[in-house]
């Protein structure tokens, strides 16, 4: 402060803290000297109170007064300028490199101490300018501990990006602004077959089986991996650059291999640009050794006590098979 004056009934006040003692409150300037009676002295405000004011708008910033308790020698003193008290807003809803997906919804939520009416919530990609998010300009500041903001996660793949979460009116409900951790945001790969349980049989390239999946994000290529009984994944051959700049689903035709198993995954997993985080695994499913037959295969006619040809395909590990015939289209026979 500057020079002390006289302490004036029109000066505004709301206490602090009364009968603060010079003896407990103060240390000598120096302590060689003590005739000077020069004092330091210190006060630890505990709780600023929800008063919130803004040092930038006239006549509405707070000053601190000190006051002499002894009505002979009414002096006190005060902030020479303004001060800013403001709200805090505070969120936990990312975590350090947090991966959230194109497309997904994420639920934002956060807290604020202070009379905040509305908060905006932003985001920033790469260190850029903070944008709008649509339905995110002006929500009531107590749904951040409540229902939150579900935010569609855009198509805007990054490895460094934060949410902001400020007051609406900054001149007259100035606030500590909440800035997350930066996280990333990724495309998503999932595999819809094979499916979970699904029995895959051992097949030629004349008769693939058709892996099938979907994607979000702008990455053109994917390789596609298989693992058998928990094993580590292996290539699928042809399968490590597959075009998917265009709209899915997508489909890649597998000869499947002749290892059985009742325990076989698929995988596929982003490969321009190569991200492991992008990715996904099939549920497990089944390799068995199968069976096509060729002929008849419909359409035939065939005279009593002559001879008919069979014809069939073995794929896999089978060595034995029998034959039977019905008359009822195969239809089975209460």
């Amino acid at each position: 402060g500057g020079s002390t004056y006289p302490a004036s009934p029109a000066l505004p006040g709301n206490p602090i803290q009364t009968g603060l003692t010079t003896a407990a409150n103060c240390d000598l300037v120096d302590p060689n000297h003590p005739e000077i009676a020069s004092y330091t002295c210190h006060y630890q405000w505990p709780h600023i109170p929800d008063a919130l004011t803004n040092k930038d708008v006239g006549g509405k910033g707070m000053k601190v007064r000190v006051v002499n308790e002894n009505t002979d020698d009414p002096m006190d003193d005060a902030s020479d300028g303004s001060n800013t008290i403001r709200g805090v807003i505070t969120t936990d809803s990312f975590t350090p490199g947090e991966i959230v997906r194109i497309g997904a919804s994420k639920n934002i939520k956060w807290t604020k101490l202070g009379s905040i009416d509305n908060v905006k919530i932003q985001f920033s990609v790469d260190n850029g300018s903070y944008q709008d998010i649509d339905g995110a300009a002006s929500l009531p500041a107590s749904q951040g501990q409540t229902t939150g903001f579900d935010w569609p996660v855009p198509p805007q793949t990054s490895d460094n990006v934060k949410i902001l979460i400020s007051s609406t009116s900054p001149t007259t409900q100035p606030a500590l602004a909440a800035e997350s951790p930066s996280f990333k945001i990724k495309g998503s790969l999932a595999i819809t077959k094979p499916e979970h349980n699904e029995i895959v049989t051992v097949t030629d390239a004349q008769s693939p089986y058709y892996i099938t999946w979907t994607k979000t994000g702008s990455f053109t290529r994917v390789k596609l991996q298989y693992s058998v009984g928990g094993g580590d994944f292996t290539d699928i051959p042809n399968a490590g650059s597959i075009d998917v700049s265009g709209a899915g689903p997508y489909t890649f035709p597998w000869v499947v291999p002749n290892q059985v198993s009742d325990n076989v995954v698929v995988r596929v997993i982003q490969s321009t640009p190569s991200d492991s985080d992008v990715s996904d695994d099939s549920e497990s499913f089944k390799i068995a050794a199968g069976l096509k037959l060729l002929t008849p295969n419909g359409g035939g006619y065939y005279l009593v006590d002559s001879n008919l040809p069979i014809t069939w395909k073995v794929y896999g590990n089978i060595t034995q098979v029998d034959l039977y015939y019905d008359t009822n289209d195969g239809i089975p026979v209460d």
